[in-house]
């Protein structure tokens, strides 16, 4: 605490989570179904009393700690190999976070801001592994979210920022790497990727913008 001198308390999270996996299509695909749940204390949130026009930290803390605030959901995992060349991959979550306790009587029951209540992936990888284009690899990906609320402000006539909401989306990524020997020890990968392929623009869950399109290439050389 500024005012104090003396440290604030520290944040105390427990939680736990459960599962099943198993194996299907002779052992070539792992799929696993968890549910978890986790608790957060102490957590450092303004002080409600703090007036920044009127009040000094030297006299009164503008940050406290406490509240407690609780995540719970599911997450489904499905990834292997169909064929020697060809492996999937897919996932999908589902997260309801809230405050259970605030300090601020509005926020309790409310979701926590920039956490998507769904998010999901797919993706797959197909290896050359014979022919004149043996040691070519390609790479997709694509990753979604449900929409969520972007501010933690209270309630206003005057301020309507706590309506904000980020709107649901997805990013498409692609990838295409070759690889290959010269001589028995040295062995070379060329690697081009494309980020955001689509050049879509959206807040992510930390609060900023996304970036836009990217393209990244590499070059490695292993001995």
């Amino acid at each position: 605490y500024t005012h104090t001198g003396q440290p604030m308390p520290n944040e105390r999270g427990e939680g736990f989570e459960f599962g099943v996996r198993t194996q299907l299509l002779h052992d070539r695909f792992d799929v696993g179904l968890t549910y978890f749940q986790i608790e957060r204390q102490n957590i450092r949130i303004a002080n409600p009393d703090f007036e920044p026009t009127v009040d000094s930290e030297l006299e009164k803390p503008q940050f406290i700690a406490g509240g407690l605030d609780r995540s719970k959901g599911y997450e489904f995992s499905a990834n292997g190999k169909l064929t020697e060349s060809l492996s999937l991959r897919a996932s999908v979550g589902t997260a309801d976070a809230r405050y259970i306790k605030s300090l601020d009587a509005y926020r309790e029951g409310w979701k926590l801001p920039r956490t998507p209540e769904w998010n999901y992936a797919v993706g797959a990888s197909y290896g050359l592994r014979n022919g004149v284009l043996k040691g070519l690899n390609l790479n997709a990906s694509w990753r979604a979210w449900s929409s969520y609320r972007l501010q933690d402000v209270a309630p206003s006539p005057t301020n309507l920022r706590y309506k904000l909401r980020a709107d649901q989306g997805g990013v498409l990524d692609l990838a295409a790497g070759y690889g290959w020997r010269s001589g028995q020890r040295l062995r070379h990968t060329v690697r081009v990727a494309v980020k955001n392929v689509t050049d879509d623009i959206f807040v992510e869950g930390s609060g900023y913008y996304s970036l836009g399109r990217q393209f990244i290439a590499s070059y490695a050389l292993e001995y």
